[in-house]
């Protein structure tokens, strides 16, 4: 199936919640103001990581720096990631765990800049626009990370939707939602329950790939190392 256009999705949107009848256009102003709903939307989907199906794999140098930043025109220049769902880094030809810890528990660390060994634990602050890695011990060898990506903007009319087609229901039934209001449509009961329903799809396909991930990663790598090296 061929992807959806914004113009598309949103004039579904609008059908559903009865703001415009089948062949009937928006006006362009009502156009650009549900295209400024949608961008909102997927920004806050993609603050929840179990709504995003991107995952990429990045890999980086260590060059004895603590820190590294990450996003569009950052030390490491690719997509700002929404989450970093696990590493390893390669040292010596060997591949090693590399734990993904918050920022209460990196700063317990008493040592942070020993750099005669691999990192064995990362700390990841998202920011915005770009992020920044945090790894100790500093260390070297090349990083691999495995990055969840936010939803694209969407900036026109014309673009495609590039997402899984299981998306598209729950684009259109949460964007109805979220229109419907504007137009003196309150949603129905119904349309909240596909609105849900849909989203609840994505979440659990994506839940059951995180956790083979997971699986996967413990399975390769023999869990973690280095717990000794923080002091609680």
């Amino acid at each position: 199936m061929a992807d959806q256009t914004v113009t598309e999705l949103i004039k579904s949107a609008l059908r559903k919640v009865g703001a415009i009848a089948s062949g009937e256009t928006p006006t362009n102003d009502e156009m650009q103001e549900a295209l400024l709903s949608l961008r909102i939307m997927f920004r806050q989907w993609s603050g929840k990581s179990l709504m995003l199906f991107k995952r990429d794999i990045v890999t980086v140098t260590l060059d004895g720096s603590q820190s590294y930043t990450i996003g569009s025109g950052a030390t490491i220049d690719t997509t700002r990631p929404v989450k970093i769902s696990s590493a390893y880094v390669n040292y010596n030809g060997i591949d090693l765990p590399v734990s993904i810890i918050d920022a209460d528990r990196f700063s317990k660390f008493s040592e942070k800049t020993e750099g005669s060994i691999p990192p064995a634990f990362l700390w990841y602050n998202p920011g915005y626009s770009q992020g920044t890695i945090y790894v100790n011990p500093i260390g070297s060898g090349t990083l691999t990370l495995y990055v969840l990506v936010p939803l694209a903007d969407t900036t026109t009319l014309t673009e495609d939707v590039v997402l899984p087609g299981e998306y598209d229901s729950a684009i259109v039934w949460n964007l109805a939602c979220e229109l419907g209001p504007e137009y003196g449509k309150e949603p129905t009961p119904y349309m909240l329950a596909k609105a849900e329903i849909a989203k609840d799809d994505i979440i659990s396909l994506n839940a059951s790939l995180a956790m083979g991930e997971a699986e996967l990663g413990v399975n390769m790598l023999g869990g973690t190392r280095g717990e000794g090296d923080i002091n609680l």
